[in-house]
């Protein structure tokens, strides 16, 4: 299976996809591209995020890898999002990019460690 066919069945198959009342929001822009996202996370009292949705607009690459992160943050602390890596993002596509479309997955980082810049 071609990368192609990988990142598009990933793509139809995005499940986070939406928005959550009285969550968390963070949002980042890719001025690259024009890619755009806005997450919405739901965190209990602990501190864990027990749910994840996204919304915005961009390329399949930026969606899927989106999806993917927001999967791969459920359970986890918030305090943790500032050590989120590429390779936590890249590792979830299924698909290693080429250096042109890095920012296409860098902007789902941007957005969710900015939640912890502060903290």
């Amino acid at each position: 299976m071609s990368d192609v066919d990988v990142l598009m069945n990933k793509f139809e198959a995005i499940k986070h996809r939406g928005k959550l009342d009285n969550a968390l929001v963070c949002s980042a822009i890719n001025n690259v591209c024009g890619d755009k996202l806005t997450f919405y996370l739901d965190v209990g009292k602990s501190g864990i995020i027990e749910n994840v949705k996204f919304s915005g607009v961009g390329c399949a690459l930026s969606q899927v890898t989106a999806d993917q992160l927001s999967e791969y943050i459920i359970g986890k602390k918030i305090n943790e999002l500032n050590k989120l890596t590429f390779e936590d993002a890249v590792r979830g596509i299924g698909v290693q990019p080429i250096p042109a479309r890095v920012k296409c997955i860098t902007t789902s980082l941007t957005a969710l460690k900015s939640l912890t810049k502060d903290n």
